[in-house]
């Protein structure tokens, strides 16, 4: 059996990186609200992708961490 095939580094990495990616286009949009309502839904919006983002990274981590140990 692989090592990769037990881990999903190989499945997390490509996919965080391009999520980063995309995040770090739209944070570099100029989008702007007209409203108060509006701000606050993008606010809320970003905390959310804030969220997630860390969440993927510390899971990529931790996978990454467990194949260094793997291939010790």
């Amino acid at each position: 059996m692989k090592i990769w095939e037990n881990n999903s580094f190989f499945f997390l990495f490509p996919q965080l990186t391009g999520w980063l990616t995309e995040l770090k286009q739209e944070l570099q949009s100029e989008e702007v609200s007209d409203s108060l309502d509006g701000a606050e839904r993008l606010i809320e919006q970003f905390s959310t992708q804030r969220d997630s983002t860390l969440d993927a990274c510390a899971s990529t981590i931790a996978e990454g961490k467990t194949l260094l140990e793997e291939l010790k």
